[in-house]
């Protein structure tokens, strides 16, 4: 049997930033994340390419972008998942912080169809390592939120194949970026081979993160407008910071990825868009 080492980084299907993964080494299938409502469609795609059988879900926080398409998926009754992992905020805490009612409104469908499909759910443990095949997960950030952030409450993991290491982050904000990298600072637990870039790879993150990851891929979750901070009247035209972020990885000397218009697939060392 020819080994199967598939990770796939979703595109997104419309002009909002999202954020998506799917990786399917040999018989095992993990999904991070899944972007908007309207994102669902390119994510059944790949799901279904993988068997329709999700072994684990990590849900990173709990905004639209991240979610909105999971609710949708968990209503697929063609797709199976057997565990989920999230640690959101409460409930309350939630809507006191979200500014409109939609957004409230995915966060208590996502939470109804777990309850209604009677998903195995659990918060792990911090450094404990969990397997699922030949792929592994540790936790170095678990849901805690600080200064009433929803981006700060993301988790913070590893994921480990034969092949490769994924350090994901989820959008914490440059504040908590230097806090865990001054927790972990004396320790190789970030060391990784490709980092997800926080909030979409502007006002998330920091330097002093990304040098502890020795990394040499950087993801991008970032449509081609915020990867330019192009808000209509050329490059650098918007607020976003994307710019400072690309200094960074130069310095650092990693490589950026990114999807823009077509899902990537990161097979073994190639690239395939």
């Amino acid at each position: 049997m020819n080994k199967i080492d598939d990770f796939y980084f979703l595109a997104a299907s419309s002009y909002s930033q999202m954020m998506g993964f799917v990786y399917r080494y040999d018989d095992k299938v993990i999904v991070i994340d899944g972007g908007t409502r309207e994102d669902y469609p390119e994510l059944l795609k790949i799901v279904k390419r993988c068997g329709s059988v999700i072994d684990l879900l990590v849900i990173t926080h709990c905004h639209h972008d991240h979610i909105g398409a999971l609710t949708l998926l968990l209503k697929n009754e063609d797709v199976q998942v057997k565990e989920i992992i999230f640690d959101f905020p409460s409930v309350d805490v939630i809507k006191s912080i979200l500014r409109t009612d939609w957004e409230k409104d995915i966060v208590e469908d996502f939470l109804n169809i777990v309850e209604e499909r009677k998903i195995p759910r659990f918060v792990p443990e911090l450094k404990k390592e969990y397997f699922y095949g030949k792929m592994s997960l540790k936790f170095w950030k678990l849901g805690d939120i600080h200064h009433n952030d929803i981006n700060d409450s993301s988790l913070i993991f590893t994921l480990k194949t034969p092949s490769k290491t994924i350090l994901f982050t989820g959008d914490i904000s440059p504040k908590m970026s230097d806090l865990i990298a001054e927790q972990y600072c004396d320790s190789k637990a970030l060391k990784c081979d490709y980092v997800q870039l926080a909030h979409h790879g502007q006002s998330g993150g920091s330097f002093n993160l990304y040098k502890l990851t020795n990394a040499k891929y950087a993801l991008w979750c970032a449509p081609k407008w915020l990867f330019d901070n192009d808000t209509g009247t050329g490059p650098e035209s918007g607020p976003y910071t994307s710019k400072i972020t690309k200094e960074w990885l130069s310095e650092l000397n990693i490589e950026s990825i990114t999807t823009f218009d077509k899902t990537v697939l990161i097979n073994q060392k190639n690239i395939k868009r």
